[in-house]
């Protein structure tokens, strides 16, 4: 499967988005919402793609909200949001 990173933030970018997340669905489905304008659907596709699965490093938190993955890290500072297989 290839997975499609939408955007990858750190520092304060990151922190912007991960201050606001409280691992509810309210607060993942705002951070993916306010991500997903970084999606310009098969353009991102040919720009920017990972093959495999999903990695996840120490301290990590990820959740799943409809064909994105939202992966954020609040000890180093940093959010990515990666969208499923078309």
């Amino acid at each position: 499967m290839t997975y499609t990173t939408v955007v990858f933030m750190q520092g304060e970018e990151a922190w912007s988005v991960i201050d606001k997340l409280e691992n509810t669905e309210e607060t993942i489905a705002a951070a993916v919402e306010y991500l997903s304008q970084w999606d310009y659907g098969t353009e991102t596709d040919d720009t920017e793609t990972r093959d495999g699965e999903l990695v996840l490093y120490a301290g990590d938190k990820g959740a799943k909200h409809g064909d994105y993955t939202l992966v954020w890290n609040p000890q180093i500072g940093h959010v990515s949001l990666t969208r499923d297989p078309l």
